[in-house]
């Protein structure tokens, strides 16, 4: 949220860094994080001067020739513009509120574009905008660097593919050891070879990048030869790992039995992750004696406004759902004494913010409300529940909010300042 509720320069959002709470201890407990990569960039560029884009024009993309390659969607449309056959890929979001079957509703319908002024801009962290024949040369220099002549020397391709930081210290099979990152790496053994990989995911984009590096001698003994796959996809699903590692297996020549099972897990996600959001939703519904639940304390209309917090900036609360949402926005709630349970909306109250995050508030208890929290469009993948509290004064006046702003991190509930 403090990267895209609101336009933040890359100082402002390293600098809003001090007010976020550490969920672990330095090197304890694996984390990902896209905060770390914007602080180096903005060290880089505070240091030389130069923007990140011009950085890594010099120093990547022009002495590998990757022409295509830029870190903004206007630079990309305009590179679209100047070149025949270049088109820029439009990214698309499912949208639950049309359906939840794929197989059995309007595809049309249910895929919704999403507007080039809802992808935030490249902060470090990812965001760069690519096509096929420039990340194969990407991927080619990291599998067989060559010396100082191109953009990374063989012993920084060597230190991206350290391990430096435990992910899984005991990994199921086929995996052997333990499964690492490196410097932008996941690493790990698969049935006896090296492989390294790494995804991206953007508002209605998704990618995969898996090699499985040349082995030692492999140029003169012409075995153990590299081979690296990439994925980019237009829309949010889980078929980019299913078709990598498909042709991974094939290109190992694993026995079929052997083969990762991916389009399996892929659906058991998939029905894990709905189970869990019906059964939270439930649960928070029915924690609460109906006997002994109590209305908010002011009217609806009094607790909309604008709240604001030094890092996750400025939230709105509205009666009317946000209008980008050309659905109607439905919370999937669970509550046989309340059919009709009082509701709000809560989305971004910046001037500007990508993403499109948006929540029906839904109430429990008092001040309590379940938000149900959707990017831009609804869907399983994507939707969670979280928590919210108004802060009323002893006098009926409405102070701010506590919101949980990550569903990983329950008890954090933020608070925002109501300024208006």
């Amino acid at each position: 949220m403090a990267r895209t509720n609101g336009d933040p320069s890359l100082g402002q959002l390293v600098r809003s860094l001090r007010y976020l709470p550490m969920k672990h201890e330095l090197r304890t407990k694996w984390a990902y994080t896209n905060n770390m990569y914007s602080a180096v960039v903005h060290a880089l560029e505070t240091a030389t001067k130069q923007s990140f884009e011009d950085l890594i024009k010099v120093e990547i993309l022009d002495p590998l020739g990757m022409d295509n390659t830029t870190c903004s969607i206007a630079a990309a449309r305009s590179n679209c513009g100047k070149s025949k056959g270049l088109e820029l890929a439009r990214g698309y979001l499912w949208n639950s509120d049309v359906g939840t079957s794929y197989l059995s509703i309007d595809k049309e319908l249910a895929f919704v574009p999403v507007p080039w002024d809802q992808i935030p801009p490249c902060q470090g962290g990812g965001g760069m905008i690519s096509n096929l024949l420039d990340l194969g040369r990407w991927m080619k220099h990291l599998m067989n660097p060559c010396g100082q002549t191109l953009a990374l020397d063989e012993k920084v391709v060597k230190a991206m593919r350290t391990p430096r930081m435990l992910k899984n210290a005991d990994p199921s099979p086929p995996f052997l050891g333990t499964h690492t990152y490196g410097l932008g790496l996941e690493l790990a053994v698969y049935h006896g070879r090296s492989i390294a990989w790494h995804g991206g995911a953007g508002h209605g984009y998704m990618s995969l990048m898996l090699m499985v590096p040349p082995t030692a001698g492999a140029k003169e003994e012409r075995k153990g030869q590299g081979w690296a796959v990439m994925i980019l996809q237009n829309s949010r699903s889980r078929a980019r790992g299913i078709i990598a590692w498909h042709l991974l297996d094939h290109f190992l020549k694993l026995p079929k039995e052997q083969h990762r099972k991916m389009t399996h897990a892929a659906r058991r996600a998939e029905a894990a992750a709905r189970d869990k959001f019906e059964t939270a939703s439930k649960d928070r519904f029915n924690d609460s004696d109906p006997l002994f639940v109590s209305h908010p304390q002011l009217p609806l209309e009094k607790y909309e406004g604008l709240y604001r917090h030094k890092a996750f900036h400025v939230m709105k609360v509205s009666l009317l759902p946000p209008p980008w949402r050309t659905a109607p926005i439905e919370a999937k709630v669970h509550t046989e004494t309340d059919p009709k349970p009082l509701r709000l909306y809560l989305y971004s109250g910046s001037p500007k913010s990508y993403h499109g995050v948006s929540a029906v508030l839904c109430h429990l208890n008092r001040e309590s409300w379940q938000a149900h929290q959707s990017v831009y469009v609804s869907s399983w993948e994507s939707d969670s529940l979280r928590k919210l509290e108004f802060d009323v004064s002893d006098v009926g006046i409405v102070k701010g909010i506590r919101l949980q702003v990550d569903r990983r991190l329950e008890d954090y509930l933020p608070y925002f300042e109501k300024i208006s």
